[in-house]
């Protein structure tokens, strides 16, 4: 039997899903899958949810405005 979709809908307007054993977490029309440690983090504090989506968007989308320079140069 497939499980049940599962959404909370957060005080800060983000929304929580759970879907097929994985977590998501969705701003507006933006979703990103999160880990259950960061969903479980999540649910214990609302807040939460701008940390962990701010680090795993750090992870991959970083200013790349230095890279054409040398590391001597600063």
């Amino acid at each position: 039997m497939a499980e049940k979709d599962q959404t909370k809908r957060l005080d800060n307007g983000m929304v929580l899903s759970k879907f097929e054993g994985h977590y998501f977490i969705q701003a507006d029309e933006e979703k990103m899958e999160i880990s259950a440690v960061d969903a479980a983090r999540i649910l214990e504090d609302h807040d939460a949810a701008f940390d962990i989506v701010i680090a795993a968007k750090r992870r991959y989308w970083f200013n790349t405005a230095m890279d054409r320079y040398s590391p001597l140069e600063y």
